[in-house]
């Protein structure tokens, strides 16, 4: 492999990886949406999305011609990411998720112990 083409490879690989950082942020959208075609429709954005960063990054970076390893340098990135940058992010976010959790439980008003929330018995709901 030569120096041209190594940096080639660099440059898909860095393609992947900024790629993986938009793939996070769409399948959290898709999950929020409900799933389902949500998610397909973020996939399919996710995919449309990586050609064009690849089609930039190829110009900004002239990039030669399309090469066979251009593919698996991308898919390098994605790789690189999720069992890098992504576990990281995954880790610090439950963190904050569960310290949020906590803070939000001390805010909430302490109830009474042996207190129901609603005054009402349940053979008077099934009453009215």
């Amino acid at each position: 492999m030569k120096g041209g083409e190594f940096f080639a490879l660099l440059v898909c690989m860095l393609c992947g990886v900024s790629g993986g950082i938009f793939y996070d942020g769409a399948s959290l959208l898709g999950r929020r949406l409900g799933g389902g075609a949500a998610a397909f429709f973020c996939d399919v954005a996710f995919f449309a999305v990586l050609s064009l960063l690849y089609l930039l990054f190829s110009l900004h970076f002239s990039l030669p011609a399309f090469r066979l390893y251009h593919l698996p340098g991308c898919l390098a990135g994605l790789f690189l990411y999720r069992k890098s940058i992504h576990e990281i992010i995954a880790f610090f976010g439950k963190i904050v998720y569960n310290k949020g959790k906590k803070i939000a439980g001390r805010l909430r008003p302490a109830r009474k112990k042996g207190r129901k929330s609603c005054p009402i018995s349940k053979r008077e709901r099934k009453k009215s």
